[in-house]
């Protein structure tokens, strides 16, 4: 994210964590694609599970990627967030990989440098969480 960049803050409805009253903030985060939704079978307030159905690390690196927007409102609008956990990654190396290469015949996708953007997205996201876990 661009520093001053404008990010709307976070309302409620916004379907992020709607488990859970976006009022009270969880203390645990944990964002992915769609198989982060194993982690939602943990039933406790301080756990808030947000799965972005087919999201991929590819879309959350761009800078105008939704997804992307909605876990910066969250993570800067919850003081109380001691611990993000992030698992994306899973369309790009199951998936998207083998697409661009052997159908769309473009060569390989660089997975190393998405992955070195991924983790620079999470490492600057507005938070004063104690642990960012990729």
């Amino acid at each position: 994210m661009m520093p001053g960049k404008y990010v709307p803050p976070l309302k409620r409805g916004d379907g992020l964590c709607s488990r859970y009253n976006l009022q009270s903030p969880s203390v645990n985060a944990f964002f992915g694609d769609s198989f982060i939704r194993l982690f939602g079978l943990i039933h406790d307030r301080s756990v808030c599970v947000k799965p972005f159905k087919g999201a991929s690390a590819k879309g959350l690196v761009r800078e105008d990627n939704e997804n992307r927007l909605v876990i910066i409102r969250y993570v800067k609008g919850n003081s109380r967030l001691k611990r993000c956990i992030f698992c994306f990654g899973s369309v790009d190396v199951h998936m998207s990989y083998y697409f661009k290469k052997y159908v769309k015949e473009e060569g390989e996708l660089d997975l190393e440098d998405l992955a070195e953007q991924y983790v620079t997205f999470v490492a600057r996201l507005p938070t004063n969480a104690q642990r960012m876990i990729v």
